[in-house]
């Protein structure tokens, strides 16, 4: 394990803890995880900040110090902390760790260790292949016990702006710009974190997968060790509940991500990871809310969903199903029409948030707004605004009610959220601005703190189950820089003329065996593409996505073909036992050569069909191509005649404006000459009589020939109108399939518009097709 409890500390002694009455025996549960740690320690001040820190680093555990600083009675009982006489602050005692602490190794150390290494070849070999540094073990041992509970989160921000730096030259990015000013420094730590952390997230959920595939002993010790890493965080924060039976009385607002989640449109994962908690909660008397906000949040991610598939930007988990399952679009269609239908139908209620003066005393909207700055960076404003009025919602129901964390369940409203930060963000504000203090109850509980406290409270016994569904939920999530790798990959094709392979990687790399192989191949990492290795990141995702389902198919067949043999096999032997009379021998032997001749027959009408079957699907992969291409094409030439419709219609106006100023102007020259005349003392008829004229030729004759007269200002307005359409439809590329007349910028489509370019099917292609049935 980490470097800080010397490799004897395990979370498997958690799950052996004894249960006498109903009720975990927590001395027997927390000394041996904090025992490793004292030890370290001996004769050192006991700091519960520090001893915090090091249980963080040890489990990935959140646990408060406040809660280490009730643990001190029980402690100095068993004569692991002592009273420091000589060392006071204030009239608060402060104690010394004492030498008197044994620490003896796990029985399934040995097992613990096996499989951290199991992790440590896998990273090596990933990271060894892309020719990228390898972590300390010290490190890894962190990081492997980090991901246990949570996968740390990357700045997909920060590594897919490095990885434009490789695009930037080619696509014309290069001018100078305006921007405030970075500190390099700050920007190259940040990035070299999140190159780490995207990719060790990749190697951990590759190496889960491989255990639950390959070996699901070693898959049951990891999830027997993420029940582990659970239970510490929660039994050192909450001791012995005070009631047995807690979440009687108690009521769950559930967040919209658990929404997205108990209805199934993030991950099968998450979804069954999620369901277990709610019906555990629900099993142990809890009851199970929402906020009218969070119902409007769902409503609202979906029609996005929705929105980014049909504009083939479709991302995330959710994404992911929408591309490959025509019944999976058909019911977020439909959820997104009714939700709230649905929402209901899940057994939950929604309500409105409690406002109003008598409401706002126990939590005010300046406290909402100012929790709304601290949540932190999300990319979207309207969802920390409903974050923070969730928590608002809570406090006012709580309606000033005050409980400690050992009796939890007396507080009996909590905002449910699967996000860590946003629990830790509004824990730290009300206790800085005094609204409770460190031993009370937050409003917000995550699903692990849930979960473990169900096991606690309520001798709910399936907590390995439930820990390996949520950490499957974990590894299930698509990186947030996937769709950066993917875009980089598109990117570096398209700048090398290779169109056509950057359409079908797009297609390929968004299904399920195209995103495993793609992340397993990058590390979740678009920095790590180059200009030299794009192509062959490219190849093997297509071969590995395209071939997988026909292996899968050759495979069947070569089974069936197999089996068959070992049938001939067996007739045959059967043949060589024959030991009796020649008449017997030679019936037996007739018998056997119509079996083998008849087993032969049906070996090949079985080859017939199974390829007759191949050749089908493969029209069928064609037909749809074509049809693909087509309607392509008739999008593509309907948007630009409608394109060029608009530059057209754009023109008149412009031409029509010309005439009816030159006219204005004629007509406003010819009324001044009359008026010299008719006012003024000159006396020169000739005069008025010229302005009249030169107006009638300055204004009305270049106004009759406004369009030839403006001829190149107008042609340049079209092509700038053309210009600014292709650009907002964000169809900038298919202006080379309008040929535009240099002189009067006349437009029309070119022979190419209508062209239907469709790749030769390979023979091999037709995996997806088989895949997909």
């Amino acid at each position: 394990m980490a470097s800080a409890n010397g490799g004897q500390i395990t979370f498997a002694y958690l799950l052996n803890v004894a249960r006498p009455d109903g009720a975990i025996s927590l001395l027997d549960g927390y000394l041996p995880i904090l025992a490793p740690i004292l030890h370290a320690r001996q004769g050192k001040l006991f700091e519960p900040s520090e001893i915090s820190e090091e249980l963080r680093r040890a489990y990935g555990a959140n646990v408060h110090p406040y809660a280490l600083e009730l643990l001190v009675p029980p402690l100095e009982k068993r004569n692991w902390l002592v009273k420091d006489q000589h060392y006071k602050v204030g009239n608060a005692a402060t104690y010394r760790i004492t030498s008197e602490i044994a620490v003896d190794s796990p029985v399934e150390q040995a097992e613990v260790e096996a499989l951290e290494a199991r992790f440590f070849a896998v990273v090596e070999s990933s990271f060894q292949q892309l020719g990228v540094p390898i972590p300390p073990r010290d490190v890894l041992e962190a990081e492997f016990v980090a991901r246990l509970q949570r996968m740390p989160s990357a700045n997909a921000q920060i590594l897919e702006r490095k990885s434009n730096e490789l695009l930037r030259p080619a696509a014309g990015q290069g001018k100078s710009t305006l921007s405030l000013p970075r500190d390099k420094d700050a920007d190259e730590k940040l990035l070299q974190e999140s190159q780490l952390t995207t990719r060790l997230n990749s190697a951990f959920s590759e190496f889960v997968r491989g255990l639950r595939e390959s070996d699901p002993k070693a898959f049951e010790l990891v999830g027997r060790l993420t029940a582990g890493a659970l239970l510490a965080e929660v039994v050192l924060n909450y001791q012995v509940p005070a009631n047995p039976q807690g979440f009687k009385g108690v009521h769950f607002y559930v967040d919209a991500p658990l929404i997205m989640d108990l209805l199934d449109f993030d991950s099968p994962e998450r979804h069954q990871a999620t369901k277990a908690l709610i019906d555990g909660l629900r099993a142990a008397g809890a009851s199970i809310r929402t906020f009218d906000h969070c119902v409007t949040e769902v409503r609202d991610n979906l029609l996005a969903a929705l929105a980014a598939y049909k504009d083939r930007r479709a991302y995330g988990n959710i994404g992911q199903r929408l591309m490959l399952s025509t019944l999976f679009l058909q019911r977020a269609t439909q959820v997104s029409q009714e939700v709230s239908s649905h929402i209901k139908a899940c057994d939950i209620s929604v309500q409105k948030v409690l406002a109003g003066a008598t409401t706002f005393q126990y939590f005010s909207k300046d406290l909402e707004q100012e929790l709304f700055s601290c949540i932190g960076y999300y990319n979207n404003d309207a969802a920390r605004q409903r974050d923070a009025a969730s928590v608002a919602g809570v406090m006012r129901l709580r309606a000033g009610h005050i409980a400690v964390r050992s009796e939890f369940s007396s507080a009996r409203y909590f905002l449910l959220t699967r996000n860590p930060r946003l629990a830790g963000a509004t824990e730290n504000l009300l206790i800085s601005r005094g609204v409770h203090g460190p031993e009370d109850m937050p409003p917000c509980m995550t699903v692990s703190t849930a979960a473990g406290l169900l096991w606690l409270s309520a001798g709910q016994e399936p907590i390995a189950t439930f820990s390996q569904a949520l950490l499957l939920a974990n590894c299930a999530v698509i990186p947030a820089a996937i769709d950066s790798v993917r875009s980089t990959l598109e990117q570096l094709a398209l700048q090398g003329g290779k169109e056509e392979l950057a359409k079908t990687f797009d297609a390929w790399s968004r299904s399920t065996r195209g995103i495993e192989v793609l992340n397993r191949a990058t590390l979740a990492d678009p920095t790590l593409i180059t200009k030299e290795n794009y192509h062959e990141l490219i190849a093997t995702v297509m071969e590995s996505a395209g071939e997988e389902a026909a292996r899968r198919e050759r495979e069947k067949v070569s089974a069936e073909l197999s089996e068959k043999d070992a049938k001939l096999d067996k007739l045959q032997q059967e043949l060589g036992k024959v030991a009796g009379s020649a008449a017997e021998a030679t019936a037996r032997h007739k018998e056997a050569e119509e079996n083998k001749r008849a087993a032969e027959i049906r070996a090949d009408e079985e080859r017939k069909k199974l390829q007759s079957e191949l050749d089908r699907r493969n029209a069928q992969i064609e037909r749809e191509r074509r049809e693909r291409a087509s309607r392509d094409m008739r999008e593509r030439t309907e948007f630009l005649e409608g394109t060029i419709g608009e530059c057209d219609l754009r023109h008149r106006k412009r031409v029509k404006y010309l005439q009816i100023c030159n006219f204005a102007f004629a007509v406003f020259v010819a009324v001044a000459g009359v008026a010299i005349d008719k006012y003024s003392d000159l006396g020169k008829s000739w005069l008025a009589i010229s302005a009249i004229v030169a107006g009638l030729l300055l204004g009305y004759v270049p106004g009759l020939q406004a369009e030839r007269t403006f001829a190149s200002w107008l042609a340049k307005q079209r092509r700038k109108d053309l210009d600014v359409l292709l650009s907002i439809a964000k169809k900038g590329l298919w202006r080379d399939f309008i040929d535009i007349d240099e002189r009067t910028g006349a437009m029309k489509l070119s022979p190419t518009a209508h062209s239907q370019d469709v790749a030769p099917l390979d023979s091999d292609s037709v995996g997806p097709v088989l895949a997909g049935d």
